[in-house]
């Protein structure tokens, strides 16, 4: 069976292949993982009103290749398993080599990827929900895991999952 802590970065974070996630306000956590230069430079781009909750930085070796994605997920806190938003990746000033468009403006899709495991993106002691209650509810759900018969990164199939497993909140 899966961990589902596998991917976590102390003391907070998550990450995927190449690419790390963290809420917006605990990246500075993480400088052996995230460059906050680099995040700053990219952040310039964005719209003046566009806020985000998440970041997904995409780690290389040369920072000029760096690419940032600014992800809104405004029910962050409410939610056990949030969904993403509207996005913003940000390219570095080497990528303009390697993609036409620089910055790319990705809207909410209609079947939305969710974030499980909220808890890896923020330190324990956040105070926008209880750390523990949504580590207990990975415990509670990744025990069906291995049964899924469903895409459990999109809200389709995770809604069909819990209703297969009876996971919802009484």
């Amino acid at each position: 069976m899966e961990r589902f802590g596998q991917h976590l970065i102390r003391p907070c974070g998550r990450y995927f292949d190449r690419s790390v996630y963290v809420h917006r306000d605990y990246a500075s956590l993480i400088p052996h993982k995230i460059d906050m230069n680099v995040v700053a430079a990219r952040a310039k781009e964005l719209p003046f009103d566009f806020r985000f909750d998440l970041i997904r930085y995409d780690r290389t070796s040369n920072p000029n290749f760096v690419d940032v994605t600014f992800i809104q997920c405004q029910e962050f806190d409410l939610y056990r398993d949030p969904v993403m938003g509207d996005s913003w990746s940000i390219k570095g000033p080497g990528s303009k080599e390697r993609w036409e468009k620089k910055n790319k403006f990705t809207p909410m899709k209609k079947d939305p990827h969710v974030y499980h495991h909220k808890w890896m993106y923020v330190p324990q002691n956040y105070g926008g929900f209880s750390w523990n209650e949504a580590y207990a509810w990975s415990e509670e759900w990744t025990q069906y895991k291995s049964q899924a018969k469903t895409n459990l990164f999109y809200l389709s199939g995770w809604e069909a999952f819990k209703e297969t497993f009876n996971l919802y909140v009484a």
